[in-house]
């Protein structure tokens, strides 16, 4: 019994320090992971650009808003806000991708079955264009699936 509780105590401690994300700690070292209902806020534009997405999700959780990362789908990753925070989020993103000439994708609207199309498409920091959800396959990843 004794030894059972000698093994599992560290791996619980060494997977929870896996599971905490420092990006997005607060200051006060308080987790600031969305609470539910979460919403899209930004997906990268292909595997290339998920730095880019990162560090967006980096400086939004340096301001102390509650984010996260997602992964969606073969080539996709999202920022995920709290319903609530989306407007606010989406302001201080813009500012953050046109600042820092980020490439990503940013959602138009909390409620995505109401707006068409619903991402605005940033490259290196200028709204290129608008366009409505699609994968972007890496190189890489086009070869393999053919």
């Amino acid at each position: 019994m004794r030894a059972t509780l000698a093994w599992i105590l560290p791996c619980a401690l060494f997977v929870g320090c896996i599971a905490t994300d420092p990006a997005c700690e607060s200051r006060q070292g308080i987790p600031s992971r969305p609470r539910p209902p979460v919403v899209y806020l930004a997906v990268n534009l292909g595997l290339e650009h998920t730095d880019d997405l990162i560090k967006l999700r980096d400086s939004l959780a340096r301001t102390e808003l509650r984010c996260g990362l997602t992964a969606m789908s073969l080539d996709a990753m999202h920022i995920v806000v709290e319903a609530g925070d989306f407007d606010r989020a989406r302001a201080m993103a813009t500012g953050i991708i046109s600042r820092d000439r980020l490439t990503v994708r940013v959602y138009k609207s909390s409620n995505i079955e109401t707006e068409e199309p619903f991402l605005e498409v940033w490259e290196k920091g200028q709204n290129v264009r608008e366009e409505n959800y699609k994968l972007y396959l890496g190189s890489f990843v086009g070869e393999r699936l053919q």
